[in-house]
């Protein structure tokens, strides 16, 4: 296995909703994955926000975190120290859907609107590192981390119910490993070009 070229964090948030900007919607939960050379060695974090909104029934499908239960949690602002913390000096890896405008992910929108709101700056956009580009040339046709995950024989059985942000968050470290490791010529320019490797 490769060295790793850089401090990578891996992150994956629960929503309210997708409608970040519009609605104000809110993370409920956050997991990171501060990733090592030896997959073992890895740092897992996960945190429950009480967003102070309901959330969508869409998006209570997907976490299945309700509002009683979010209601007994520590707000962001009460965590935010505990959070920029742990993404301290990282390049941060999602797996996500992004803006073809400015190429900004929803997990990224999300954290920066909470860090906003409680004041503090934000992380930059060269900080984040989403895979979702890497997989749209890979697959153009099926690129979501389900089929990613299937692609590289990656057991996502955890993903059944609900999608949980530190299940999602570890198994998304693990698809970038499979891409770190991948010796596929096209896939190891990609990277290149990304200063991944």
């Amino acid at each position: 296995m490769r060295p790793l070229k850089h401090n990578f964090t891996v992150i994956d948030t629960e929503l309210t909703g997708l409608r970040i900007e519009e609605n104000g919607d809110r993370i409920v939960s956050l997991g990171g994955s501060r990733m090592a050379n030896n997959p073992k060695q890895d740092i897992t974090r996960e945190w429950f926000f009480n967003p102070g909104k309901d959330s969508t029934p869409d998006a209570l499908a997907v976490h299945g975190l309700t509002t009683e239960f979010l209601s007994q949690q520590r707000t962001f602002l009460q965590q935010k120290s505990d959070v920029a913390l742990f993404l301290t000096n990282a390049k941060i890896v999602v797996h996500c859907h992004y803006r073809p405008s400015d190429d900004k992910s929803v997990d990224e929108l999300a954290l920066n609107a909470e860090f906003n709101r409680v004041g503090h700056p934000d992380i930059s956009h060269d900080r984040f590192v989403n895979l979702k580009k890497i997989a749209r040339q890979i697959s153009p046709n099926a690129n979501s981390l389900n089929d990613m995950l299937d692609h590289y024989g990656i057991n996502r059985k955890s993903r059944d119910i609900f999608h949980g942000a530190l299940d999602d968050t570890k198994l998304t470290a693990k698809l970038f490993r499979a891409y770190l490791n991948d010796t596929t010529p096209a896939l190891k320019k990609i990277l290149k070009k990304m200063d991944l490797t």
